[in-house]
């Protein structure tokens, strides 16, 4: 009996390629949790399909099936927007450790408090290929406590105080890069003023993940402002390298 391999088939295949897509179904379930571990790591680097393909060095095609098979399972989301917050906290003690004597006083300890909190939120304008760039913004809020000692000497010790509260808008961009072997990048810029005259920081870290929930990261810092209200003056610029341990929930 000779068959026309190029007729139209008289029973349907479709349970066939069922049977098979159900084969492959169960081998790539398999493969994200037991060879990849790939809900631990989203968990904590919600990712494009790109950057998950640098990340387990896996090529394009079969993690796009991958990723359709788990977003039809419910077991992922895809977002085309994602939202981004951000909180950075800085403190800074600043103290004199050496007395300056001098003929009315035997010495003088300056002290300078500093409290930064700076909460932001934002969108994610574009993820691709392990890299993202996000526009954020929020506010800053400083707490500054400045503080004079003079010891007493021919006139009696004097302790000069003021305080200042102050916050500032602030809007800013930030950019991340996936890296090979756990390494990535970040370059962070805010700009902004209100109750300052103007403020801005400019940020850049680089960090390795030790673990799914924990990175060592590194970089420097430069952040500038120029507050000067009411007969009091705050213009400074904090800068220096930065070495941070980050926690992920």
């Amino acid at each position: 009996m000779t068959t026309d391999l190029r007729a139209v088939p008289q029973t349907d295949p479709v349970a066939i390629y069922r049977v098979r897509d159900g084969i492959y179904a169960a081998d790539m379930l398999l493969t994200a949790i037991v060879h990849l571990d790939l809900f631990s790591w989203l968990a904590t680097h919600p990712s494009t399909r790109q950057a998950i393909c640098a990340r387990f060095e896996t090529t394009d095609r079969p993690t796009d099936v991958m990723m359709t098979l788990l977003a039809a399972m419910g077991l992922v989301e895809a977002q085309r927007n994602q939202l981004v917050l951000l909180n950075d906290t800085i403190y800074v003690d600043v103290r004199g450790q050496r007395a300056t004597p001098g003929p009315l006083f035997s010495g003088v300890r300056p002290e300078q408090k500093v409290f930064i909190l700076t909460p932001e939120a934002g969108y994610r304008i574009l993820s691709a290929d392990g890299a993202s760039l996000d526009v954020v913004g929020g506010i800053r809020l400083w707490h500054l406590n400045s503080e004079l000692q003079f010891q007493p000497r021919v006139l009696p010790g004097i302790n000069l105080q003021a305080s200042r509260n102050w916050v500032d808008a602030i809007v800013g961009v930030q950019a991340m890069r996936e890296l090979p072997r756990n390494w990535w990048a970040r370059a962070y810029g805010d700009l902004g003023g209100g109750g300052s005259n103007f403020t801005y920081q400019i940020v850049a870290i680089a960090g390795v993940d030790i673990h799914q929930r924990y990175a060592l990261d590194f970089g420097y810092r430069y952040l500038s402002v120029d507050y000067d209200k009411d007969d009091f003056l705050f213009d400074t610029a904090m800068k220096g390298p930065l070495f941070g341990f980050t926690i992920r929930f």
